[in-house]
């Protein structure tokens, strides 16, 4: 009875490569006895690492889907032109409409946002646990977190963007309601294999130069 609880399988949302791991990579190790799905949302020329190399390596990641679509670039939304053009007061308020608009303007193939979500929803079916980006700062990141409401069972948050001093206000009132430790040996394990896969990405460690306080110590269940 407990062994066949313990079997279930969990789907990871990244937005971008890296985010699965960066966030969950301590849960993921954790739990070897769950196996794990990630599904990659999109690239962006200044992040050209994958996750396919986690299922390689890490047992318990069975899967791992590349969606190929193209990352919002960050650039444009604090561009004027474009703010103006697509209604953006401020850089840190997105609105779901104006996103999906970005989005478009992005991926220049006419991929749209309803596509992206087909997409990941066809390969999250009989899935037990979809757990998401709460979508904090980032534009990737909100989309997809809004592209997934009411689909996603649990939600992280993510490593570094919610450390944000100036944003603290706004997003101060998400708190863990599940807290997951995990050993010294665990989180060396995950960072060298963070610094394997995606090297490009590894500055992200040592951001505001506290690298212990990682996102995948707190996971926000869906209230």
């Amino acid at each position: 009875m407990g062994e066949s609880k313990e079997k279930k399988e969990i789907v990871i949302i990244e937005p971008h490569p890296d985010d699965a791991w960066l966030n969950l990579g301590g849960y993921i190790l954790s739990h070897p006895k769950i196996n794990f799905e990630i599904i990659t949302c999109s690239s962006s020329p200044c992040n050209k690492s994958t996750s396919e190399k986690l299922s390689e390596i890490i047992e318990n990641v069975k899967k791992v889907t590349f969606l190929n679509f193209v990352d919002i670039n960050w650039v444009k939304t604090k561009r004027k032109e474009l703010r103006e053009k697509y209604g953006f007061k401020t850089n840190a308020t997105y609105k779901k409409e104006l996103l999906t608009k970005i989005f478009e303007d992005c991926n220049t193939d006419s991929k749209t946002a309803n596509d992206l979500l087909k997409e990941v929803k066809s390969n999250i079916t009989k899935k037990t646990e979809i757990i998401a980006p709460m979508g904090i700062k980032h534009p990737m990141h909100s989309l997809v977190s809004m592209l997934l409401e009411g689909i996603a069972t649990k939600y992280y948050k993510e490593y570094p963007y919610f450390w944000s001093r100036e944003n603290k206000k706004n997003y101060g009132n998400f708190e863990s309601d599940q807290r997951i430790s995990f050993s010294k040996d665990i989180f060396e394990k995950k960072v060298d294999i963070f610094k394997q896969i995606y090297p490009e990405q590894f500055f992200w460690l040592y951001v505001r130069g506290n690298k212990d306080h990682w996102a995948d110590e707190e996971l926000l269940n869906k209230k």
